[in-house]
């Protein structure tokens, strides 16, 4: 970690060596005055497909000066001819797509400059203003965009159907689904992209990670988009696969989600919107955008919230009543301990952000941006997670197995006054008593905060593009369940420079880019605070990248990445191409193959083994076939898991905006981390004299129990280990289909195997939802979505449906839910109206335990119904959407 400061502290200054130097050269004295013949080419391809865009407005602009204005031809390019040497920028305007602008870019006499960029489609007709979009000679990660396979969201769309987070829309997307998703609408959420686990994806703002770095071997981990407001942010980009590692350079097996931060215009704008709406939502905003001589600025700041589920109010979490927070343990409504389980119940979310960021131009091409971010979210957790409810069959199922157990009484005794009087309650008595919430604790919150600093440098000079950029993050939680809880803190640092050469034929980019990140973690309690060491974990990678163009048909990406990991002790080299044909102007074939490697959280690495203290314990858990746990440690041998895929797309263009795309997949990993039992030798370790030997130790206990003499050699410790493959392999078909200049739909299908195998024995034993070699739990197969857009002086509608297959994260049947909004600009200010879950599909304020679906067991699993395997403590638990909300907004452009 020394190593990766001191390299930071150094990039930081060379960053600023460089900006005197750029400020210098990036043009000639007097440079807009010469007359010449500078060349200007721009090439426009779809983000999504790759396909080129025809018939684009295009303009080379100075300042807010319209130079020359041209259409795109059929293969995405327009060209500009006998311009004046001098600093210009492009706008770009097209049917179906955000309109956009590049940075400033240096044209020279005597010379051809190359700017090639993709736009994004629109999610309606309501976007106003113009959009900052990367150019090959500002952006490291406009390279190859075109040759990876994304999918991106409009914040905008965000905001007007409603949605409280970004989490919320990345669901909507192909190949995502959640590992933790419930019936509350501001709950933790993590997120799989392709039935890889959360932490495998690599969270970004502008490029550069946040929140936890480093693969778990959970489900869940990685960030939690709890925490995603939107209203900050222009789009959010999704690149599949080790696309998200030749893009951004982060660790990545699944993918990448980039939050992209709105940027600076040139001229000023200004939005302020209000709105309210049912389950007490409100939202209030600012965003003001544009230019003051050589300094721009993007300013963003508001606050939303919600009671969610649960408007406040009290009332009895009469499941516990059955022994989960009484007095003895026992069944027990005596009216002491029934007041002791009356609390108030709240599903209060609050969601709050800001940005701001300024780009002063040092000199014509060369500018300087600063971006300050920050981001927090509160929920009450009593009606946040802790919303579980026993069903009235499970707490039968209960009264099945416990009943008979007092002499005297064929049914179960209950506690009845404070006096400690029993009765005998048959099973319908008990049912009624004891179904009902089952909450966890009166005072239970959870608060998140992101705050993130980022300096970068962007300089054109001719076809050259230079950037360089330094940045600091921090990422916090802190979970409250009644005065005793614990906190994660990680502060992340990084830097990045990088270099693009561009020629009419060749785009060759080259740099050095790394990231370090420290942890600390703490818990508290009655008995005080306790802080664990601060552990460190860095990476620091070299790159290169080309996009070689030899005619109009085909290019040709790659891209090479050179990673060595403090985590590991190891270098690691992850490369990547893409072999993008146009057979025709309205088709492109992208194949690509490339590997990526996901380096352990550093928590599983470091670490003092704990030993346990109460060898009577053992019993239960003993393995008489192997070894058998008796300490929980951190595995310093742990290895990265390590991902290759191989991709292809085929994208037609059907004229107009309407397109059609179909992507295959196929992704396999190895080395996956699983938790393991391993023998104390593997990690060195040696148990304690006084808990192995002698009467009530670690070997008697074993021996006794499996009837045969244990020695050392029987003892293990739970670790993590790298010990599984998996294979990820599916199709997508996205598209849209204009029917007619008013009316458009967009639609994706697609189909997704997920499956690991040579899963370690001790891991099917836990988790006996694992299968060796079957989908694994929680991921469907299928999933599709249909919206559409219509919109008509000034009106728009907007309808999106979806279809989550089944083995979801609802543990329901397959199942449906749209959302829609409806919206109206009246000259500077826009009406809006947003539905979330439109028919109230699969709507429950609880999670009710019982009602799931059957999710299969492995060979050590015993149970034959969903009651059955709720009662053993697996899955069961049945949750819903949020109910249907209303938000009206009004918003003022000015």
């Amino acid at each position: 970690m020394t190593y990766f400061l001191r390299t930071l502290r150094t990039a930081s200054c060379l960053l600023f060596v460089f900006a005197i130097a750029f400020a210098s050269i990036a043009a000639p004295a007097g440079a807009s005055e010469q007359a010449g013949t500078a060349r200007v080419i721009g090439t426009i391809d779809d983000q999504n497909t790759g396909l080129p865009i025809a018939d684009a407005t295009v303009q080379v602009l100075r300042d807010t000066e319209i130079l020359a204005t041209a259409k795109s031809d059929a293969n995405g390019q327009a060209v500009f001819n006998q311009l004046k040497q001098g600093v210009y920028h492009l706008t770009f305007s097209a049917p179906g797509y955000e309109p956009g602008q590049t940075d400033d870019f240096v044209a020279l006499d005597n010379q051809a400059t190359t700017i090639r960029t993709v736009l994004v489609r629109s999610t309606g007709n309501t976007t106003s203003g113009l959009h900052e979009i990367a150019s090959v000679t500002s952006h490291r990660a406009a390279l190859q965009t075109s040759s990876v396979i994304t999918q991106h969201i409009a914040a905008q769309k965000i905001q007007q159907e409603g949605l409280l987070r970004i989490g919320d829309a990345l669901l909507t997307l192909p190949g995502f689904s959640a590992s933790d998703l419930d019936s509350a609408p501001g709950d933790d959420l993590h997120i799989n992209i392709r039935g890889l686990k959360g932490s495998e994806t690599a969270t970004l703002l502008d490029g550069h990670p946040i929140g936890p770095i480093g693969v778990g071997s959970g489900s869940r981990g990685g960030y939690n988009y709890q925490l995603s407001p939107s209203w900050a942010f222009n789009n959010i980009q999704v690149a599949y696969g080790s696309g998200g590692l030749a893009l951004y350079g982060t660790d990545t097996l699944a993918g990448a989600v980039d939050f992209q931060t709105i940027e600076p215009t040139r001229l000023p704008e200004l939005s302020l919107t209000q709105a309210i709406g049912s389950q007490g939502r409100g939202t209030s905003t600012m965003i003001a955008t544009g230019s003051a001589g050589r300094l721009g600025y993007a300013l963003a700041t508001g606050v939303q919230g919600s009671w969610g589920g649960f408007k406040p109010a009290t009332f009895t979490q009469t499941a516990l009543l059955a022994g989960g927070n009484t007095p003895s343990g026992n069944p027990d409504v005596s009216p002491n301990t029934v007041a002791a389980n009356t609390w108030n119940v709240s599903g209060n979310y609050e969601l709050r952000s800001s940005l701001a960021k300024l780009r002063y131009e040092l000199s014509p091409g060369t500018n300087l941006t600063l971006t300050a971010y920050d981001a927090t979210s509160w929920d009450d957790k009593t009606g946040e997670g802790d919303n579980d409810y026993i069903t009235p069959e499970y707490a039968g199922t209960t009264f099945d197995h416990i009943a008979g157990g007092t002499p005297g009484c064929a049914g179960v005794q209950v506690i009845v006054d404070n006096a400690g009087n029993t009765s005998c309650y048959n099973r319908a008595q008990y049912v009624g008593a004891f179904s009902g919430p089952y909450g966890g604790t009166p005072l239970a919150y959870q608060g998140l905060r992101n705050q993130d600093y980022s300096l970068r440098l962007n300089a054109a000079h001719g076809n050259n593009g230079f950037n360089a950029q330094v940045w600091a993050d921090s990422f916090y939680l802190l979970y409250n369940r009644d005065n005793s809880g614990h906190t994660n803190a990680y502060q992340s640092f990084g830097e990045e420079i990088g270099d693009d050469i561009v020629s009419d034929t060749n785009d060759f980019g080259f740099g050095v880019y790394g990231y370090g990140q420290t942890e600390t973690d703490g818990s508290f309690g009655s008995s005080g605070v306790a802080t664990s060491p601060q552990i460190s974990s860095s990476t620091f990678n070299y790159f290169i990248k080309d996009q070689y163009t030899p005619n109009r048909r085909t290019t040709f990406f790659g891209s090479a990445w050179l990673k060595q990991d403090s985590v590991t002790q190891t270098t690691y080299f992850n490369p990547r191409a893409t072999l993008m044909f146009r057979p025709t102007a309205r088709d492109v074939v992208r194949v690509s193959a490339g590997r990526a490697d996901g380096i352990p959280g550093i928590g599983l690495l470091e670490g003092a083994p704990v030993f346990n203290q109460t060898p009577a314990n053992l019993v239960g858990n003993i393995n008489c076939n192997g070894v058998t746990s008796v300490a929980n440690a951190a595995n310093p041998k742990l290895g990265a898991e390590r991902q290759s895929d191989e991709e292809i797309s085929i994208g037609h263009d059907l004229g107009g905006d309407s397109n059609i795309q179909l992507i295959a997949f196929d992704m396999n990993e190895t080395n996956v981390i699983f938790g393991s039992v391993l023998p104390l030798s593997a990690l060195g370790l040696t148990a304690p004299a006084n808990l192995t030997n002698g009467p009530g130790g670690y070997l008697q206990i074993i021996g006794s129990n499996c009837g045969a003499p244990a020695t050392v050699a029987n003892l293990g410790v739970t670790t993590n280990a790298n010990a599984g493959t998996g294979r990820y392999r599916g199709f997508d078909i996205t598209g849209r289909l204009r029917a007619s200049r008013r009316l458009f739909f967009d639609y994706s299908y697609d189909v997704l195997s997920a499956r690991l195998f040579d899963i370690p024995a001790l891991s099917l034993q836990n988790n006996v939802n694992l299968i060796d070699g079957a989908q694994i739990d929680k991921v469907p197969v299928h999933q599709a979505a249909l919206g559409f857009d219509y919109s008509n002086a000034g009106w728009e509608a907007k309808f999106d449906g979806y279809y989550v297959g089944l083995n979801n994260d609802l543990l329901r049947p397959a199942y449906t839910y749209a959302n829609a909004a409806l919206s109206k600009r009246v000259k500077n200010l826009t009406f809006n109206l947003g539905i979330y879950n439109v028919f109230n599909s699969q709507y429950d304020q609880f999670g009710r335990i019982g009602y799931g679906t059957f999710q299969p067991e492995n060979q050590y699993g015993t149970d034959s119904t969903v009651l059955q395997e709720a009662f053993d403590g697996g899955d069961g638990e049945r949750f819903g959407l949020p109910q249907r909300s209303f938000l009206f907004s009004l918003t003022i452009h000015l």
